[in-house]
């Protein structure tokens, strides 16, 4: 009721908000976002929904989901967009990897990749970036999730290139981080939700506490 009424009360509140976002952002957004949710707003709840970025608008719209978290790109009215973050790329590959320190240019697009996507045969952002210079690097293995790939990265000479942030997760003793031998685009991410929620006291806080949040890594 006070909701309706325009206006919320993080403390007393048991609102449940509805987030969509991929499964790779979980563990960089929920942590964080649970530590400033126990101090400010202990009694609300967080669903993370996985959501299909084409269909972004309609699930907004619907009111499937209240906002969404996922890769920084041009949409139009009536949905809205902030860039909260911003990550650079680096490849992921095992201790003792050949390439280790000597990784460059050519042995890069010479080397096995292993690709992390749940949409078959869909190209990445850096496969882009690649096709745009006129570069092709080999592509032995699609997996959906990042588990499955620092498990064969750790027993293989596989290469893996993603964001740091989601690198820095994935690191353990048998794995190692290094410099990506191209000039990548940075990975951005932003909020994005709909017009009709924009004087919505409830989602403009969480959006706020989004916006000053720092990602997990």
């Amino acid at each position: 009721i006070l909701q309706q009424w325009g206006e919320f009360d993080p403390l007393s509140s048991t609102h449940n908000f509805r987030v969509g976002m991929h499964d790779a952002l979980e563990s960089s957004v929920l942590p964080p976002l649970i530590k400033v949710l126990s101090r400010r707003a202990p009694n609300v709840g967080i669903s993370s929904i996985k959501v299909d970025r084409s269909n972004l608008e309609r699930e907004l719209a619907s009111g499937h989901i209240d906002i969404a978290l996922d890769v920084s790109r041009s949409v139009k009215k009536p949905v809205n967009q902030h860039k909260i973050w911003n990550s650079g790329f680096c490849v992921v590959m095992r201790n003792s990897h050949p390439l280790q320190h000597t990784l460059n240019q050519q042995n890069y697009l010479e080397s096995q990749h292993i690709i992390v996507s749940n949409r078959p045969l869909g190209m990445t952002m850096e496969d882009t970036f690649f096709q745009q210079q006129g570069l092709q690097r080999k592509t032995s293995i699609r997996c959906q999730n990042y588990f499955a790939a620092t498990k064969i990265l750790s027993s293989s000479n596989q290469l893996l290139t993603i964001t740091k942030s989601m690198a820095k997760q994935l690191l353990n003793e048998e794995l190692c981080l290094v410099k990506v031998p191209f000039n990548l685009p940075r990975f951005g991410t932003s909020v994005y939700w709909h017009e009709n929620t924009e004087q919505d006291s409830a989602l403009a806080w969480l959006r706020s506490i989004l916006m000053d949040m720092e990602p997990h890594v």
